[in-house]
């Protein structure tokens, strides 16, 4: 079963409906790009790194983003809070020069508001763990096994759990699945390097056809496929419907670390904090920060240029004034 199919499915299995919205009352939204004024590129960096991943292999991956049409559903809670939610995240990914799926689309952003986690997610993962574990080839990737169990244990607020597709630089699907075969012989494989595996080559890895090649960008990019934000309702009771959206809308539209601490900033994500007194909606900070990361080159050859990129866009408009 094909992966939307499967996310289709998961949200048939609660057995509640899903507000999914579209597209044509919100066209005409979209906002100028927010910068951050009075501070500099290396703080706008310092802010960044603060906010996404930063272990192992992802420092030799550019951030992912939405490329596709964003529909987004929301489960758990009365239509009319459901609808408020996900006009609220479409407008921020309309803001960002996003589209939103038609009516009816299937929704590849689903927002669970539960207060019923410790039993519903164990069934979820059980009953769809496709889904969870879909990270067994080259073109897409999770968070693995690990991260799986700590989505599951964790007490967080607000936990999400993301798919990620690989792709050219253009957007079109790598060529290849790559799979382990005995290595008779190397042609059409490399073989792999460690004594164990010795005898085994990797076949048919997935090739990009690509006009350039650069030190700075890479030809293939990251690209959000499906999202799944989960929100416990008893610990956030009493927070505004408006403070709760904004926050699902930025670890929705951006691949935002489960461990980010920016309590040096001034940040959505701060909603939580212990004393109470955490911004209430998207700050100018997480607004610039997600201005940046759209209007960055989605192909950056390393994390590291990526937030470069990101940071200095944070605090400069492009030259056409946007």
């Amino acid at each position: 079963m094909p992966l939307p199919t499967r996310i289709a499915h998961l949200a048939a299995t609660l057995s509640l409906a899903a507000t999914c919205l579209g597209a044509p009352a919100l066209a005409e939204t979209r906002a100028e790009t927010v910068v951050v004024t009075g501070v500099g590129k290396d703080e706008a960096r310092a802010f960044v790194r603060r906010l996404v991943p930063d272990r192992g292999l992802h420092k030799f991956k550019s951030l992912a983003r939405w490329h596709s049409d964003l529909c987004v559903g929301v489960i758990g809670v009365p239509v009319d809070q459901g609808q408020f939610i996900a006009d609220r995240i479409s407008l921020q990914a309309l803001d960002l020069g996003l589209n939103i799926g038609a009516p009816g689309c299937d929704p590849n952003l689903i927002v669970v508001i539960s207060d019923e986690l410790e039993t519903l997610l164990p069934r979820l993962v059980a009953e769809h763990e496709d889904v969870f574990t879909a990270a067994t080839s080259q073109q897409v990737e999770t968070g693995g096994k690990v991260t799986l169990r700590a989505f599951l244990d964790s007490d967080r607020p607000v936990r999400w759990w993301q798919v990620i597709e690989r792709a050219t630089a253009d957007g079109f699907p790598l060529d290849g699945h790559a799979y382990r075969a005995p290595a008779t012989n190397t042609f059409g494989g490399s073989s792999l390097s460690t004594a164990a595996e010795s005898t085994f080559a990797v076949r048919n890895a997935p090739t990009v056809e690509a006009a350039r090649a650069s030190r700075f960008e890479s030809n293939i990019r990251r690209q959000m496929s499906r999202i799944i934000v989960v929100v416990d309702a008893e610990q956030t009771a009493g927070l505004g419907i408006g403070a709760i959206s904004d926050y699902v809308a930025l670890v929705s539209l951006a691949q935002i670390s489960p461990e980010a601490d920016v309590s040096g900033y001034s940040s959505i994500l701060n909603l939580f904090d212990a004393r109470g007194d955490g911004p209430a909606a998207l700050t100018d900070w997480d607004k610039a920060f997600l201005s940046g990361l759209y209007r960055a080159r989605p192909n950056a050859i390393s994390q590291i240029r990526h937030i470069s990129d990101i940071s200095a866009r944070m605090v400069t408009p492009d030259r056409n004034g946007n």
